[in-house]
């Protein structure tokens, strides 16, 4: 007996409902909680480059021309012959598939349910779409790989898909630790405002000394503006955005930090952390919780948190097994930001499918949704060229 079919798969699969639906991805796009943030521009905080639409290839090359470094020709000097070369840096980003399903189990399921279930599924995969691009751009800042999506803060076990392969969407790019490091601090500061930097997030080891406040910030803001580091050579300072003629950068904060920073006495007393009345529509203000020392404060509640526990599982650690944390201590991992610290690649936009996955009876309804992308933080001649990642103990009581 035969059956009219459509279906994925099916002799009609090239007539299942596909939509590369404005609507569907915009709607995905408003649950990333990173979207102000990215543009396709260089002054965006997450470049965005959409090469591969049109063309085939699985990476895509981003590049940066480098300061000039020469003192130039004096009075009556020689220019002929003594000119500079521009010098030009690159980076790679690998992209990899990332998609997604909801199937009803049948029309009883769907005759007994309290509501139509078939909206719904199309809405749980726009939501989980918009917050998984969200948590990659996360983890890649973070100099981590792509991690499991669950609620609330990451916690450290890898994403891997039903053949428990690793998703890979995340081009990692490993942190350079230590006391001179120029694109990571761990430590913090006491309460009366005494930094202490560590060399690793081991020695991260106390909630009196380690705690994130304003002294934390203008530490980091003094680390992202330096432009020779502890040994003299030459690096490059993070690029800040440019406001109304001013110059801002952006902090993410974990709302553990949050706590910590409304405690710090020197935030509770200062009249200067308010937003600027009139530009507080503009994206690098809007949702943000203070500024201080011209840097943009916004809780982000998915950023990265580990706690120690006497072992080396996936939620004791950030980047390495080798540097678990303290026993007991929890550590929150904030994202100091300025121009391109990160970038998102995309080979292919999200695609809505909806079907039906068991033919030839058609029961069970399906949406499915996949797309084609990297992310990557920029590395630019082996320097983190737009972040600095921030570790800090933080009290959960």
């Amino acid at each position: 007996m035969a059956a009219t079919t459509f279906a994925r798969g099916s002799t009609h699969s090239a007539l299942v409902p596909q939509r590369w639906s404005k609507e569907d991805f915009i709607t995905a796009f408003e649950n990333n909680p990173l979207r102000p943030y990215m543009g396709t521009g260089a002054g965006a905080i997450i470049q965005i480059k959409k090469d591969f639409l049109k063309n085939q290839g699985d990476r895509i090359t981003f590049g940066l021309r480098a300061l000039l470094t020469g003192d130039g020709q004096g009075d009556d000097g020689t220019y002929t012959g003594n000119s500079e070369a521009m010098v030009y840096y690159s980076m790679n980003v690998d992209l990899h598939e990332r998609g997604h399903s909801v199937q009803l189990n049948g029309n009883i399921t769907e005759q007994s349910a309290y509501k139509k279930l078939r909206p719904d599924a199309m809405t749980s995969l726009r939501e989980w779409s918009g917050i998984v691009d969200g948590e990659d751009i996360i983890s890649a800042l973070s100099g981590l790989v792509t991690k499991k999506h669950i609620a609330g803060c990451r916690t450290g076990e890898n994403a891997t898909d039903a053949s428990s392969v690793q998703i890979a969407t995340v081009n990692q790019t490993s942190l350079t630790k230590g006391l001179t490091a120029t694109r990571w601090f761990g430590g913090g500061q006491t309460v009366d405002g005494v930094i202490e930097r560590v060399a690793t997030d081991t020695l991260i080891d106390s909630e009196t000394t380690n705690l994130f406040g304003t002294d934390v910030i203008e530490y980091v803001h003094r680390m992202a503006v330096r432009t020779v580091d502890d040994s003299g050579n030459a690096i490059t300072p993070l690029r800040p955005v440019i406001i109304n003629g001013k110059s801002y950068y952006l902090m993410l904060i974990e709302p553990y930090q949050k706590k910590q920073l409304q405690a710090d006495t020197k935030w509770k007393a200062a009249t200067h952390d308010a937003l600027p009345r009139s530009p507080t529509k503009n994206w690098i203000f809007s949702g943000a919780d203070g500024i201080w020392d011209g840097v943009v404060i916004k809780t982000v509640d998915k950023l990265h948190r580990r706690t120690g526990a006497n072992g080396i599982t996936a939620d004791e650690y950030f980047d390495t097994s080798s540097d678990p944390l303290t026993n007991g201590m929890t550590v929150a991992r904030a994202l100091f930001l300025g121009c391109q610290a990160g970038c998102l690649a995309w080979g292919k936009m999200p695609v809505w499918k909806t079907g039906f996955e068991d033919p030839p009876h058609n029961t069970k309804y399906t949406v499915h949704t996949d797309k084609v992308y990297g992310v990557k933080k920029s590395v630019f001649n082996s320097i983190d060229f737009g972040c600095i990642c921030v570790d800090t103990a933080v009290k959960k009581d």
